[in-house]
């Protein structure tokens, strides 16, 4: 029984030494197994990562390919245009020697006639020398015509500056008059009354409502005052010329009784009234006073309001430089 046990003993410590050493194998196996696995999971990821790089690499590619290929058809269409322009380059090449040839035959005609021309022009300058040394003598006689004409034109220029100065003279009495007219018809309201320098000329714009009531030649009594005023001022003006104008609105002047007839007769009869308020002034030369009746043909405003046709009622003073003077002295 004991020798049973002990062989039963032996046979069980046999198979647990088997058994160890198969677990000890199949455990390496397992091990080697395992790092072979993990070895393959790095190897797949790697493969993984080059497989994504390689496809953006492909999409780069397809990319690249696809900008070649437009580029290249726009460089056929360059090329196809650079086809024809060599093509027009080529004709207008041979376009242009054949004027070249034409511009040959050209200059050798162009040097014929450029001789011809010196020929003529020899001839024309030996013509020229002969008149040069008749004028020459002509001015041997002239020297002394030369010399009348210097003084003359001396003298000439002399009056013209004396003219100039006269000019000069009568725009600054002008300006004198200007400043006494203003300083006496001082306190009236400019759309009453004014007084403007224009074209070497003075205008004194006195307006109907103060000078008349509507329809009426008789100065009224304010107007005749501002007249008598201004008469001060014109007194002994011989250099100038003293034009009186009536001007009318566009209404049609309807006649009652009496001379007046129309705008024109208003016109002329208002300047005429005027006349004889300043003829008062016995110091204001009548003989360069010139009264006109202009009726509504010189407007100061050219529409049909109220406010239009009071500005055009009005009687002008105009003051004008006495140019016949000033001729007679340059045609002395």
């Amino acid at each position: 029984m004991k020798k049973i046990l002990f062989l039963f003993l032996i046979v069980l410590l046999s198979s647990c030494v088997v058994s160890k050493k198969k677990y000890e194998l199949q455990k390496s196996i397992s091990e080697k197994l395992k790092a072979d696995k993990d070895d393959c999971l790095e190897t797949n990821k790697n493969l993984e990562t080059k497989i994504a790089e390689v496809n953006i690499q492909n999409t780069e590619l397809t990319k690249h390919l696809d900008f070649l290929k437009v580029d290249s058809a726009l460089k056929h269409t360059q090329i196809g245009k650079l086809k024809n322009m060599y093509n027009e380059l080529l004709q207008l090449y041979n376009e242009l020697n054949d004027e070249k040839e034409e511009l040959k035959k050209f200059s050798t005609k162009q040097k014929e006639l450029q001789q011809e021309v010196i020929l003529q022009r020899e001839k024309a300058i030996e013509g020229l020398k002969r008149q040069m040394f008749a004028l020459q003598e002509e001015m041997v006689g002239t020297k002394e015509n030369e010399k009348v004409l210097t003084g003359k034109l001396t003298a000439r220029e002399q009056r013209i500056e004396e003219l100039e100065q006269s000019i000069i003279k009568q725009d600054s009495l002008l300006n004198s008059i200007k400043e006494q007219i203003l300083a006496a018809l001082i306190g009236y309201h400019d759309s009453i009354l004014s007084v403007k320098e224009k074209d070497g000329k003075l205008y004194v714009t006195i307006s109907d409502k103060l000078l008349f009531k509507q329809g009426s030649i008789t100065v009224d009594k304010l107007g005749a005052d501002a007249i008598r005023k201004l008469s001060k001022s014109l007194e002994k003006l011989t250099d100038y010329y003293i034009y009186i104008e009536g001007h009318t609105d566009s209404v049609r002047y309807i006649p009652n009784s009496g001379c007046i007839q129309d705008n024109w007769d208003l016109s002329v009869l208002r300047a005429t009234s005027v006349l004889k308020i300043l003829k008062e002034n016995k110091e204001v030369k009548l003989d360069k006073i010139i009264p006109c009746g202009r009726a509504y043909f010189v407007k100061a405003a050219i529409g049909s309001s109220p406010e239009d046709l009071i500005k055009n009622r009005r009687t002008e003073i105009i003051l004008s430089p006495d140019y016949k003077k000033l001729l007679e002295k340059l045609s002395e």
